[in-house]
């Protein structure tokens, strides 16, 4: 992910590992991170589960509580 991307109210700023609202910087978990910077990355398509699995969590075996759990919490900053 390169540059700044600014989506609604919100800005993602990968070189600085930023979200922010405004002036307010948001704090995310770093696999939360991955995700969110992942689904950014990827406008407008349908990004499967196993996609975001390979991708924020590769070669690691992990269950998709993992991934449920990063979900709620990009849907939890967003509003």
């Amino acid at each position: 992910m390169k540059g700044l991307h600014t989506f609604g109210e919100f800005t993602l700023d990968p070189a600085r590992y930023e979200l922010r609202r405004g002036e307010e910087v948001l704090r995310l978990q770093p696999k939360t991170w991955d995700v969110l910077c992942y689904l950014v990355d990827n406008p407008g398509r349908l990004v499967t589960k196993d996609e975001l699995l390979a991708a924020v969590w590769p070669g690691v075996i992990v269950t998709e509580n993992s991934l449920t759990r990063c979900i709620m919490e990009v849907r939890r900053v967003l509003d």
